[in-house]
């Protein structure tokens, strides 16, 4: 009698353990296949924020956009509202994937425009004309500070448009847009 009684013990310890480390193992999966899936929207997300601005550069690259080229000393808003849009789709990426990206944006847009986009993630279209109207308001010459035309877009697209900071400027979007 006590082996059996020992014996129907030991197996309801070990069905209980048994589905305990089941219901885990499970848990701990769907958990890790959300992570990886919000992970590849996000650089999917990253992705399309990036792709029309390389299809642009390439047209403009191939002379099929006009008027596309830009002077000297003009800063332009929709760089801050491009960068705050790629950050914004970069929040759910793993960090060393966001970090990437983040440096990737400091090279493209510039550092303050990088930095703009960051503080403006969660509402791109304010960042760009806010940021550039302060500007102008505290710049005692009336123009954009060096700072706003610091990226590699605005040298990229004031360079002749088969410059080589041309062709930088389409690989680094290339990398950004595959978020490395």
């Amino acid at each position: 009698m006590s082996d059996a009684v020992g014996s129907a013990a030991l197996s309801l310890l070990v069905s209980v353990f048994g589905t305990l480390l089941t219901l885990l193992t499970v848990g701990r999966l769907t958990v890790s296949r959300m992570k990886a899936e919000e992970q590849v929207a996000a650089r999917r997300a990253v992705r399309a924020a990036v792709m029309p601005i390389v299809r642009d550069i390439e047209r403009y690259r191939r002379g099929q956009l006009n008027g596309f080229h830009r002077a000297e000393d003009a800063a332009h808003a929709e760089d801050g509202v491009r960068a705050a849009q790629v950050h914004a789709a970069a929040e759910n990426l793993v960090w060393w994937r966001a970090v990437l990206v983040r440096r990737r944006c400091r090279r493209v847009f510039g550092k303050r425009m990088s930095d703009l986009g960051r503080d403006f993630a969660d509402q791109p279209t304010q960042v760009g004309a806010t940021r550039i109207t302060a500007d102008l308001l505290l710049n005692p010459r009336g123009r954009p500070s060096e700072e706003l035309r610091a990226g590699l877009l605005h040298q990229g697209l004031r360079a002749d448009r088969r410059s080589a900071v041309t062709r930088k400027l389409v690989r680094e979007l290339r990398k950004l847009a595959s978020s490395r």
